[in-house]
């Protein structure tokens, strides 16, 4: 089976696609963002890849720029991509965080009951109050 060759006007439109995407750091790196930028149909946009593949002399290199844009952000833009490592930074600083805070708990729980140890040895408790914060309980 064969299939209709993709135009040079096609190819061209889909090159520029690529580079248009390579210099706006907010795009998605997809090649249905290339089918929005230029117009052209899903299957378009793949037969002129698989075009660009087959070919003896690769005067576009399509699939090669495409690879090379998408290597690093999964398909995402740079943007996008920053901005879900930061909150993927963000999440693991929170979980240290509350980590340290319960432990911070913990020791003041140590020094209560040592304060209140001491003071029944030198017979009298002394009641001293602590703030705590409320909200999850161990």
């Amino acid at each position: 089976m064969t299939h209709k060759r993709v135009s040079d006007q096609s190819m061209q439109a889909i090159s520029d696609a690529i580079d248009a995407i390579a210099r706006d750091d907010s795009l998605p790196r997809t090649k249905r963002e290339i089918e929005k930028l230029t117009g052209l149909s899903h299957a378009t946009v793949a037969r002129a890849f698989l075009q660009d593949q087959a070919a003896t002399v690769a005067r576009w290199r399509l699939e090669a720029r495409f690879t090379e844009l998408t290597a690093h952000s999964g398909g995402r833009s740079p943007h996008a991509a920053n901005v879900a490592e930061l909150k993927s930074l963000l999440a693991q600083r929170n979980r240290e965080i509350t980590q340290l805070r319960e432990q911070t708990a913990r020791y003041q729980q140590m020094i209560y009951i040592q304060h209140v140890a001491t003071q029944q040895k030198l017979g009298g408790v002394a009641p001293i109050g602590i703030n705590r914060p409320r909200g999850k309980q161990n």
